[in-house]
């Protein structure tokens, strides 16, 4: 039997399936919030970031964050997921979640960004090997799809929020 499926479905499947543990869902502030050093001059909360600066840093840590789902470097995605899900998951455990599911091309197609908060739709093109669900094998040919994102601004730099399909919930509290 053939199962036709979006992003959305596949996703939801293997998050159901990938044994997903979070300590807890309330927020926590984490040892170290700060993110890799990409070389930007970055402005804390307390300093004044024009809308026009804060825009280009988000779509600069979107195109980081896509660029290594496409490149499969799992370490670096890691590091641009919100630090409330990366204090409570291990970049080993989120590798194990990993490389089911293979992206082709990103395109940004839209940011809204309302104080720190913004909401981001992005044009993909992904694929899916044969994934053995219970007794039924899924499988998906290079696929356009849309996906809607919630990134956080957190001190001095934007977070691709982690979304739990399988809980229709993120780890991060706002």
């Amino acid at each position: 039997m053939k199962l036709t499926l979006n992003l959305t479905t596949v996703l939801l499947l293997l998050s159901l399936t990938a044994c997903v543990h979070v300590d807890s869902l309330e927020p926590a502030i984490p040892k170290d919030a700060a993110s890799p050093d990409t070389g930007a001059k970055r402005t804390a909360m307390s300093e004044v970031m024009s809308s026009a600066q804060k825009e280009a840093l988000l779509k600069e840590r979107i195109g980081g964050a896509w660029s290594a789902f496409l490149k499969e470097d799992y370490v670096a995605a890691y590091e641009f997921f919100d630090p409330f899900f990366r204090a409570r998951t291990s970049q080993e455990t989120y590798i194990s979640w990993m490389g089911k599911i293979k992206y082709h091309t990103f395109e940004i197609k839209d940011i809204k960004v309302t104080g720190n908060v913004a909401k981001v739709s992005v044009g993909i093109v992904y694929s899916v090997s044969k994934v053995k669900i219970k007794t039924q094998e899924i499988s998906a040919p290079e696929t356009p799809s849309d996906v809607d994102e919630t990134w956080l601004y957190v001190y001095d730099n934007w977070y691709k929020e982690y979304y739990m399909a399988s809980l229709e919930s993120g780890v991060a509290r706002y």
